[in-house]
């Protein structure tokens, strides 16, 4: 039997091979499985700093194989390895992962170039998102993926008309970045690669990897603060003193494999208390600027009771002000908490009620998972806040408690 994927590692960098040529590379369980088992083990590969993917014959990938398609139509359920999220579990390979587009690639073909990090292609390769022509949605998350790669007025045009694009037009709309001639393409893929494999840390191309990915969807505010402890990380790091000392040395860098050499994966995670000290000791100094640090610029101010709710940061001064005028004087080294939650939850329903302390006024606050502040909520009124606690508290069942 022919092995759907053909698997070949040399100087540090390994060429994955979809062969399944009788059927233009159609994708197949077996082919599936296969590509994600390689993909897992090479990531635990020490040999192996970047993978090339290409396709045996004229083809990269066709799309889905007609027996999958025929399966559909029939009414029949998918084998539980073509899960939904198993398509996508290429992007968060931790290794520079390379198409080398030999051909067509159609429909979760194409898809699969787009979950590549960097993309080569032949001059004769031919691309199309096939899906609206089968009167499919945009599948396997291409509807974020490509406009990533080519922007939102390309993707579109794509997705909607389902046309054939040349590698010359694919070059032109940033699809691709380098067509080559057929003969040179695997060749110039792995020289890529392998000068990746021979210069970079294989720590920081996982962790810029890991970056772009996120930072696609948030502020560049949000994504700066983000990468703050990862900077301070990689300058304590086994391979940035590498990377100085190869540059200052006038060689090649010896870094580390993956997961010998700097990790960023003990990071540890947002303090809730931490943020709240740091926000309250601000705001108690007039220090809106640091206060202001400490806030999304989506952050919504609400506060209770009556006081119609802020949106953005601008009004943050004026509308704090309005809380402490309204609460009385505050002594800030008194009980305060944010906790990543939301609204009403239960960490503050048992935390004040195991405290049994008399609140002047509380902050229910929620964090986003880089610590920054995105909801602010206050209840001037602590003497109703320490009532409805308790009376929820009445409410619950013994055994939930």
């Amino acid at each position: 039997m022919t092995e759907p994927l053909l698997r070949a590692v040399d100087d540090g960098v390994a060429v994955l091979t979809f062969n399944r040529p009788d059927s233009a590379n159609a994708w197949s369980v077996d082919l599936h499985v296969a590509y994600l088992e390689a993909l897992r083990e090479l990531a635990l590969d020490e040999r192996v700093r970047a993978v090339v993917v290409t396709g045996t014959g004229k083809h990269f990938c066709v799309g889905a194989d007609i027996s999958l398609l025929d399966a559909v139509q029939n009414g029949e359920e998918l084998p539980p390895e073509l899960a939904s999220e198993s398509f996508l579990e290429p992007i968060d390979f931790p290794k520079p992962l390379i198409a080398a587009v030999n051909g067509s690639a159609a429909g979760i073909g194409f898809i699969h170039t787009l979950l590549c990090d960097v993309r080569f292609a032949s001059e004769r390769a031919l691309f199309t998102t096939s899906f609206a022509q089968r009167g499919l949605v945009a599948e396997h998350g291409v509807s974020w993926l490509l406009p990533q790669v080519v922007g939102r007025g390309h993707a579109l045009d794509l997705l909607l008309s389902a046309r054939r694009v040349g590698a010359a037009e694919a070059e032109r709309i940033g699809l691709v970045h380098r067509v080559v001639p057929a003969e040179e393409l695997t060749a110039t893929a792995v020289a890529y690669a392998r000068q990746l494999a021979d210069t970079c840390s294989p720590a920081a191309m996982q962790a810029i990897k890991k970056q772009v990915t996120r930072h696609a969807t948030l502020q560049l505010m949000e994504a700066e603060n983000e990468t703050l402890p990862l900077v301070d990380r990689s300058l304590t790091g086994a391979d940035f003193k590498e990377g100085v000392l190869s540059f200052v040395e006038r060689r090649a860098p010896r870094f580390p494999p993956l997961g010998r050499g700097t990790s960023f994966d003990d990071l540890p995670p947002v303090d809730p208390g931490a943020v709240a000290e740091t926000f309250f000791a601000a705001t108690a100094r007039n220090d809106w600027d640091a206060a202001l640090a400490l806030m999304s610029p989506q952050v919504r101010l609400a506060t209770y009771p009556g006081r119609p709710p802020a949106t953005g940061v601008e009004g943050l001064a004026e509308q704090w002000q309005w809380l402490r005028d309204a609460a009385g004087p505050w002594e800030y080294d008194d009980v305060r908490r944010l906790v990543a939650g939301n609204g009403f939850c239960e960490q503050h329903l048992v935390r004040f009620t195991e405290l049994g302390v008399e609140l002047e006024a509380c902050v229910v606050g929620l964090l986003d998972d880089q610590g920054l502040i995105v909801s602010m909520e206050e209840y001037a009124d602590g003497t109703a806040l320490r009532e409805a606690v308790e009376r929820r508290r009445a409410e619950e069942p013994e055994s939930a408690r």
